[in-house]
């Protein structure tokens, strides 16, 4: 926005109270620019993919809404269900 070069970047980790820097260069900012494609078109099509659930979500501020475990959990029972009739081959 500004015309200026961005080389570092941070996150702030409100309950470590960490901040981390971020290097930006060009691979960055091409993942970064494929990630928002894969989220404008997850939004589009009424589907978000099931929480990560796992080192990352200790720290994050949104993990009481997002619940991770216990819809990991869920999915697991799925998974565990739809065996229940598989045949053996």
């Amino acid at each position: 926005m500004t015309g200026r070069d961005v080389a570092v970047g941070a996150i702030y980790h409100a309950t470590s109270h960490r901040r981390r820097e971020v290097a930006i260069d060009d691979g960055l900012r091409a993942q970064v620019e494929e990630t928002v494609a894969a989220i404008r078109q997850a939004l589009a099509a009424g589907q978000l993919p099931a929480p990560a659930n796992d080192e990352r979500c200790r720290e994050c501020s949104l993990i009481d809404l997002c619940q991770p475990a216990p819809l990991a959990a869920l999915a697991r029972q799925q998974e565990l269900a739809a065996q229940l009739f598989v045949a053996d081959d």
